[in-house]
């Protein structure tokens, strides 16, 4: 993978490393700028310790529960007050301790943020919309048990670049996912779609598209206007051939067949009708013979490794 963004991500531990100021809440400690400030021994609303953590440029929160040394809202791991540090370039918040927190939409305030990482328990349909106002914001993860998405979260993400979201049910996959002119590499996980809301696809710049669902269903037909150079499918749905041989600019195309099935046949087809340089294929339960019988098939054409 040599997309944009997935070289950003490879380049990311560095870039941390050179912010200038730094704070990690945790459990039982504050660490600004590498030195530790135990939380017990923090006066609550120390303004020195606030004004420092107002200049910060990366923010790290994880499983802080009921942590309330700048503010008193337990169930508000990403509170009102998050929105006055102007600062941050990048934020993480992880919370897997099992209490179901909110993040407030205060977070629409921090325009200089390019990095977002969210990941734990979200109170239902409670992730803010004001995320899709971060007009500089080029990475966004977000992790969850379950996802309830609405186009306002992606609506004038310009910068954006990668885009991963990971969760056991995802309850629409809204068409602004699927028109961004700046976005690189786009990565769905997830368990169960209840309903893929995609009229068209406009990712002119979309180099690596991801997608790992476990439910049985058919990808979107809408697809097959997709002009990605990758594709990786991790996939128990059925393979709709149709879809694939139109993606004209496809150069690499790797499936993981999550089904026990025999796939000769449908691999078949697919190297007839892919018009792809490289073929990886997954767990496709086949024996020596039918893999020979294939990479003749596809010799002169593309490039089929059986991983």
């Amino acid at each position: 993978m040599c997309s944009g963004a997935i070289a950003q991500e490879n380049q990311f531990k560095g870039w941390l490393q050179s912010l200038d100021n730094r704070i990690i809440l945790g459990d039982e400690a504050v660490i600004i700028n590498n030195k530790v400030y135990v939380l017990n021994s923090v006066p609550k609303g120390d303004r020195s310790l606030i004004d420092t953590i107002g200049k910060s440029e990366l923010l790290k929160i994880t499983n802080i529960g009921g942590y309330h040394m700048m503010w008193d809202s337990i169930d508000t791991l990403v509170p009102d007050e998050i929105g006055r540090l102007k600062n941050l370039l990048f934020m993480e918040v992880g919370n897997d301790n099992g209490i179901e927190f909110r993040i407030s939409d205060s977070i629409s305030q921090l325009q200089r943020l390019e990095f977002l990482y969210l990941s734990g328990h979200f109170r239902q349909k409670d992730i803010p919309t004001g995320i899709g106002t971060l007009k500089k914001l080029r990475s966004l993860e977000i992790h969850s048990d379950s996802l309830f998405l609405k186009n306002e979260m992606f609506s004038n993400l310009d910068s954006i670049l990668y885009l991963k979201l990971k969760a056991q049910f995802i309850d629409t996959i809204p068409q602004r996912l699927f028109r961004n002119n700046s976005l690189d590499g786009l990565i769905l996980e997830c368990d169960n779609v209840g309903h893929w809301d995609i009229e068209s696809v406009e990712l002119p710049n979309l180099f690596l598209l991801a997608i790992s669902v476990s439910d049985d269903e058919k990808l979107p037909k809408e697809l097959k206007y997709l002009n990605a150079k990758e594709v990786q499918l991790h996939v128990n749905i059925k393979l709709n051939l149709s879809i694939i041989k139109r993606w004209t600019k496809l150069e690499m195309l790797s499936i993981n067949f999550k089904n026990p099935d025999r796939n000769y046949r449908l691999i078949k087809k697919l190297i007839k009708c892919a018009d792809s340089k490289k073929l990886f294929l997954q767990n496709s339960n086949l024996e020596p013979v039918e893999i020979e019988k294939l990479n003749q098939i596809a010799r002169g054409k593309m490039v089929v490794q059986f991983l």
